[in-house]
């Protein structure tokens, strides 16, 4: 079956219900794989060789699409989004440790966290797609992937990890969006701030991100440290993302990391010498 898998626009299983969403930076791809899996796989609760293969060329296009929020910002040969959560997977690595922190689910989280931007692409606000689309948008597309791999085991750890990032409950997933928030620029804070918490609550009716006080560490870490590498590199006034997390870390490793960042930059911009 030839599967077509299309950068910042949605596979054919998302066009009904994703046909408002256009991007200047899409490409085409096309690969080859199984419509469903194995018997084998079915029966033993795991992914067939086939149903794997066909899930890591799935995957393929995280290494291929330029984050969002870069592009935007005129940065030459901006990360991927495979680059993007590598990064992240390594500073959970190298996180200290925390007494009931569990690192080995922070490194799986960093992994799976945009997993579905394979097919999704990388959504921003600037998109004009609103929090409750995005996610929706994204978990059935996880589904879709989840599918391709087979089920089993690996295919419910993945979704499981996946909602447990999205909800923003746990230590490790407030750990994780801290990080994210360090390296990415996929999205400036504030963007979507003033949103609702999943499951409603303040500010019900408007749509949105979570509440900003929610937002983990890793996420912001990560993308204060890009824009820093691509301030020196490319010479570009990133500030805005500077000032977007300043004050937003919720964990002390994540206070300690971006104040290590912001302390490296070399000519930090002022508001008035913001571009317009």
């Amino acid at each position: 079956m030839r599967f077509p898998l299309i950068s910042r626009a949605p596979v054919p299983f998302l066009s009904a219900t994703f046909f408002k969403f256009k991007s200047a930076f899409s490409c085409t791809r096309v690969c080859h794989m199984a419509a469903s899996p194995s018997d084998d796989a079915v029966r033993n609760g795991a992914s067939s060789a086939s149903s794997v293969i066909d899930f890591l060329s799935l995957c393929q296009s995280l290494k291929t699409t330029k984050r969002t929020g870069w592009l935007r910002k005129g940065v030459k040969n901006p990360e991927s989004i495979a680059d993007h959560m590598y990064r992240m997977g390594l500073m959970a690595l190298i996180a200290p440790d925390v007494p009931g922190f569990d690192r080995n689910k922070c490194i799986k989280l960093a992994i799976v966290h945009d997993i579905a931007e394979a097919i999704v692409g990388d959504i921003t606000p600037m998109d004009g797609v609103s929090k409750k689309e995005k996610t929706y948008l994204e978990k059935t597309a996880l589904d879709q992937m989840c599918k391709v791999l087979g089920g089993g085991s690996a295919a419910t750890e993945i979704t499981e990890l996946w909602m447990e990032y999205e909800s923003n409950f746990s230590l490790e997933a407030k750990f994780v969006k801290d990080l994210d928030k360090s390296e990415s620029g996929k999205w400036k804070v504030g963007e979507w701030e003033r949103a609702v918490p999943f499951g409603g609550g303040k500010g019900e009716g408007v749509v949105g991100f979570i509440e900003l006080e929610n937002l983990p560490c890793l996420i912001q870490v990560e993308m204060i440290l890009q824009a820093l590498e691509y301030e020196d590199g490319q010479g570009k006034n990133l500030e805005e993302f500077f000032r977007s997390t300043a004050g937003k870390f919720q964990t002390e490793t994540g206070k300690a990391w971006a104040s290590e960042i912001v302390s490296r930059r070399k000519n930090p911009f002022s508001i008035t010498d913001r571009p317009v």
